[in-house]
């Protein structure tokens, strides 16, 4: 897909300790594959690379205390080299590899978007969606999140272009983000949310499926014990 199209710019699966990031990056590299670290100051990275092309950030989130805060009052996050002195002298980080640990989740995705400064994308989740700002970065950032300043989504419009399109379908393109909602009738206030605003929507026996502005597809459920069921596959 091109660079300037809205969709995915990365997911960014979150390890729970910066051992398990340092651990996973000793390894990667040691297969002479190519890694981008990176300190966030909320959270330091190992940025790579699929065969595909898509980039996948191995993350951690860092302590509180060692945020810190804008003017605005929300958290800094910023991009600047990660030293790796900083995560191989933390306790077990020179452990073998074993592989990502079994609690790892998806700490965020990143999505594209193509409105000029967020002018429609930020009142879209925050006051249609029901989203809260977890951090920003002028008119280019923006996380969003339910609580905690914990940003599990994330719109850029840094690859923007006046002339940016949707991605060919015959491209590789996001096909959607699932989010979970904690009941039936979470799913049926954004419904009615997305009706007042007049938002195009689809909502089904089991789920609402929405486009953002950019045409970002967007897959909600509801959050069921199912929804957790490991499957055993032996």
């Amino acid at each position: 897909a091109p660079e300037s199209s809205p969709g995915l710019s990365h997911i960014a699966p979150e390890v729970p300790t910066r051992a398990d990031l340092a651990r996973f990056i000793r390894h990667y590299t040691a297969l002479g594959l190519h890694a981008t670290l990176m300190d966030h100051v909320v959270s330091q990275s190992c940025y790579v690379t699929d065969p595909d092309g898509h980039t996948i950030e191995i993350t951690c989130t860092a302590p509180r205390h060692e945020w810190r805060r804008q003017d605005n009052g929300y958290p800094v996050v910023v991009a600047e080299p990660l030293d790796m002195s900083t995560l191989s002298a933390q306790p077990g980080a020179d452990e073998p590899f074993e592989g990502l640990p079994a609690v790892t989740g998806i700490g965020h995705v990143q999505l594209k978007v193509t409105d000029r400064g967020l002018a429609v994308s930020e009142p879209f989740y925050l006051d249609v969606l029901g989203f809260e700002i977890g951090t920003r970065r002028g008119d280019r950032f923006l996380g969003v999140g339910v609580g905690g300043e914990i940003s599990r989504l994330v719109l850029t419009t840094r690859s923007r272009r006046d002339d940016s399109a949707p991605a060919p379908e015959d491209s590789a393109r996001l096909l959607g983000v699932d989010l979970l909602l904690p009941g039936a009738s979470d799913l049926h206030d954004l419904a009615g949310r997305l009706a007042v605003a007049g938002h195009p929507h689809e909502l089904t026996g089991d789920g609402l499926s929405v486009s953002d502005p950019s045409g970002n597809p967007l897959h909600f459920k509801v959050d069921t014990p199912a929804t957790h069921e490991l499957v055993d596959q032996d």
